[in-house]
């Protein structure tokens, strides 16, 4: 049998004003299969976004290489396909659902999810559609069968720098607010001196 390697991925999501990323681990035999994982974790992460938002990039790495990165198979960028109302778009991109997966005992964390469609809050209350819900929980399931919760090990100057467990269940989600990063793509903030 294989040996297992941890690895990390990433996605970086924008919409018209903000962009977020979302982080992922795994524990798979190679990075090619890693990034199989990464295009089905994409996919179903684009079929809950609607048009005016894409998926513009996405890494992947190992875990105990620092600065490694593995080239993706996913041609971006991946435009949302999301269609549950009459020319659908994005909500407040601060609003986001609140989910909780779980790995064990102390072993948990949050996942706030942003860029839901207008069409599932009524004014400001979240009222999710069947067809967004359907998407939605075949995502969430996707990350709970293929990815783990990944824990920094605290001090650790040489290989393995996390430890990862698989996911046992994930949580209802809740409505919460939280603010977003900038765009993708623009300056960082630092001027070029020639």
């Amino acid at each position: 049998m294989a040996s297992l390697t941890n690895f990390q991925m990433s996605l970086f999501i924008n919409g018209v004003t903000s962009g977020v990323s979302e982080t992922y681990f795994t524990q798979r035999s190679s990075p090619g299969d890693a990034a199989v994982v990464l295009a089905a974790i994409a996919a179903q992460r684009q079929a809950t976004l609607c048009a005016d938002a894409a998926i513009y990039g996405g890494r992947i790495s190992e875990c105990d290489v620092k600065g490694d990165s593995y080239p993706t198979t996913i041609a971006f960028p991946l435009v949302g396909t999301y269609t549950g109302g009459d020319g659908d778009i994005t909500a407040v991109a601060g609003n986001c659902l609140r989910c909780l997966f779980n790995g064990g005992p102390l072993l948990r964390g949050n996942r706030f999810i942003h860029y839901i469609p207008k069409s599932q809050y009524t004014a400001t209350v979240y009222t999710p559609l069947s067809g967004f819900l359907t998407a939605l929980h075949a995502w969430l399931a996707g990350i709970a069968d293929s990815c783990c919760v990944g824990t920094r090990i605290k001090g650790a100057t040489v290989p393995p720098f996390y430890t990862l467990t698989n996911y046992t269940s994930y949580g209802t989600q809740y409505q919460d607010f939280k603010r977003v990063g900038r765009p993708f793509g623009l300056s960082a903030g630092r001027r070029l001196i020639a």
